[in-house]
């Protein structure tokens, strides 16, 4: 039997009630049902609390038939399974810069006024006028340039990130208040680090009942612009 993979533009996670896919080609979230989600929990063999029972292959066959006709499966076939291309991040936060650490002492200079405002306004266009795909993609390709991203961060980046985001954060308060949302605030920030060579990673998070989406910045296990609290709540569905 040809095994068939998620397309490259979709990731998936569990949560404990049900299977999430995310588009990102589509710009949109796709909730499973709770039978649908036990047949994929098994299909990628994938501990399942979303449902109970077992699936047939035939069960397998037809939810990989209705994927595939949403352009969401790699290869569609009449005879295929599902196997997973895609595993969400696996770093649990256990610290915050946002909460943790607050640096006013850092002086803020013209230049990097006009670097924060550089890195918001560019975040603002590309969600104005590319697809999610598009931005992953570039956020990508930009970080393979960047210094490998480690598990736990070492004292130097650390320190050079604490500083670095306090002074986005003061400035970024300061010059849009708290009018931007989470994905256009967290790619201005990614889009700043970048600029100053910091290694980091563009989490996405999903909760269900009711279904929320969310993303945030994290260094290992160490978050750059959430609490951990808050972060925590959330399923990480894709981790860029």
């Amino acid at each position: 039997m040809a095994r068939l993979q998620f397309a490259s533009h979709v990731h998936v996670c569990f949560t404990e009630q049900q299977a999430i896919l995310l588009d990102l080609r589509r710009d949109e979230y796709l909730g499973l049902s709770l039978r649908d989600s036990g047949v994929l929990a098994q299909a990628l063999e994938v501990g399942n609390t979303a449902a109970d029972g077992t699936s047939s292959a035939s069960a397998e066959h037809e939810l990989a038939a209705r994927l595939a006709s949403q352009g969401l499966i790699a290869r569609p076939g009449d005879h295929a399974a599902i196997t997973r291309s895609h595993h969400p991040p696996r770093r649990r936060p256990r610290h915050s810069l946002a909460e943790q650490y607050i640096d006013r002492g850092t002086p803020i200079t013209m230049g990097e006024i006009c670097a924060v405002l550089t890195a918001s306004l560019l975040a603002n266009v590309d969600l104005r006028i590319r697809s999610l795909d598009s931005i992953v993609t570039r956020v990508r390709q930009r970080k393979s340039r960047l210094p490998a991203d480690r598990h736990h961060a070492s004292a130097p980046d650390m320190a050079a990130l604490q500083s670095r985001v306090s002074v986005f954060m003061r400035l970024y308060t300061l010059l849009f208040g708290a009018r931007g949302t989470c994905i256009s605030s967290s790619l201005a920030l990614s889009n700043y680090l970048a600029r100053h060579r910091l290694a980091h990673c563009w989490v996405f998070g999903v909760a269900v009942r009711p279904f929320i989406a969310h993303c945030w910045l994290q260094c290992g296990d160490v978050v750059l612009n959430d609490s951990v609290g808050h972060a925590r709540k959330f399923t990480p569905i894709l981790s860029v």
